[in-house]
């Protein structure tokens, strides 16, 4: 109760210059709290089969890491599209994102072959 507490008091006064910051703290102070109380319940609690703490003790810190590998191909995404002239498509985002890695990939040589970047 206590890490859920001081996510909330953290959320409310925001110590940190950035929002993303601030979002971060709150986020991985609320994971402590989670993963202490998946400790306790380890130790403490004897009719929660142990497979169930287990899976809670992998997937808990495994979250973040989802978090950012979500956030750094959509900035990946955003620089190849930025790179290659790409801003919007109508046709829809999967077929903009494979023509922008083809131009990017495939640029023509003054021999008239292609060659990869």
């Amino acid at each position: 109760m206590i890490f859920i507490a001081i996510c909330c008091i953290f959320t409310y006064i925001q110590p940190c210059k950035s929002t993303i910051a601030n979002v971060s703290l709150s986020f991985n102070v609320l994971l402590l709290g989670g993963l202490y109380c998946m400790r306790h319940l380890w130790f403490t609690d004897f009719f929660t089969p142990t497979e169930t703490l287990e899976v809670a003790m992998i997937l808990i810190p495994l979250v973040s890491h989802i978090l950012v590998f979500v956030w750094a191909g959509y900035k990946l995404t955003s620089y190849i599209m930025r790179r290659c002239g790409y801003h919007s498509n109508p046709r829809g985002c999967r077929v903009a994102l494979v023509n922008a890695v083809n131009m990017c990939l495939h640029r023509r040589r003054r021999g008239g072959y292609q060659e990869m970047a």
